[in-house]
């Protein structure tokens, strides 16, 4: 989405303390999805807009949620670094920029995992989800679309609590917690 878009005109090249965005945006499950870079260094981040009930409510929950995920030490989580509530009444994410797609995309391409693949994918995501668990964060929506990939392969996290922050119940049934 550019800036001349509705949804891109709320997300500025200078958005956020410490960021820019860099990209255009796209749709994705949630909202929209671009790139961004670090002020600093220029390294990159990614931003995910969602649009929520009560983006004052959204806001300081995404904070909150920030506060205890960062206490949490697991390389397959994905790092949310801000929370910016938009003029349009959206809320902006800036997260690690993950470049390795979804495993929606994989088994939309493959249609399966092999065995090894599988293992090699689900042991840390186990891994990850117990770390959450012990510091008290439930997923909640964990699902294909909500594992992503890095460049090198390692499987991630990604959106914990973002179900609640949408003002949706966590799925129930056929979904991991």
């Amino acid at each position: 989405w550019g800036e001349g878009t509705r949804e891109g005109r709320g997300l500025g090249r200078r958005p956020g303390p410490g960021w820019t965005r860099t990209g255009g945006m796209r749709a994705g499950g949630s909202g929209w999805t671009g790139a961004a870079g670090r002020s600093q260094d220029d390294g990159p981040l990614g931003v995910k807009v969602v649009r929520v009930s009560d983006v004052n409510k959204a806001q300081a929950q995404a904070v909150r949620e920030m506060a205890v995920l960062h206490r949490i030490e697991n390389e397959h989580l994905v790092v949310q670094h801000d929370a910016v509530s938009l003029a349009d009444g959206t809320l902006a994410l800036v997260l690690d920029h993950v470049t390795g797609g979804s495993l929606v995309n994989v088994l939309g391409a493959r249609g399966k995992l092999t065995p090894g693949e599988t293992v090699t994918t689900v042991a840390p995501l186990f891994g990850a989800l117990a770390d959450l668990h012990a510091a008290g964060v439930v997923h909640g929506d964990l699902a294909p679309g909500k594992v992503l990939f890095s460049a090198d392969g390692q499987p991630l996290i990604s959106d914990p609590g973002m179900a609640r922050m949408l003002g949706r119940q966590p799925s129930r049934g056929g979904c991991a917690p």
